[in-house]
């Protein structure tokens, strides 16, 4: 499977990533997808703030058919989040923000306040 390349988010109408994690069915693996949209315009959604601690990213989720590597904690908590009734949202930074590209988690963290203030809700997962 292709690992999963990050398209460019555009600064100037503050784009940003979230999460569409599909219901859960039956012996199906985790599937996500990653959407690209203005902050002014997501839906609904939900922030999650974890501990990073020094886990690396050894797990992995299919985002939009490709591999992208998650640390377990990550992996653990999507898992754990899946219904089987309805899709949901979430911004997670690990995931939502591509951790290889400096000049992107710069222009993430100015958005990160707006970010947090318009989630429906902020979860914490120690």
């Amino acid at each position: 499977m292709p690992r999963y390349v990050y398209p460019t988010l555009d600064e100037n109408i503050r784009e940003f990533r979230i999460l569409r994690l599909y219901r859960r069915t039956l012996c199906a693996e985790l599937k996500c997808s990653l959407i690209q949209l203005s902050i002014d315009q997501a839906p609904p959604f939900e922030a999650i703030s974890y501990t990073w601690g020094g886990e690396q990213p050894t797990a992995g989720i299919v985002v939009d058919g490709c591999w992208l590597p998650v640390t377990p904690t990550v992996s653990k908590w999507l898992w754990y989040r899946r219904s089987f009734f309805s899709e949901a949202y979430f911004w997670i930074d690990a995931v939502c923000i591509d951790q290889q590209n400096n000049c992107e988690k710069s222009s993430q963290i100015r958005l990160m306040r707006d970010i947090y203030q318009r989630a429906s809700r902020t979860l914490v997962w120690l």
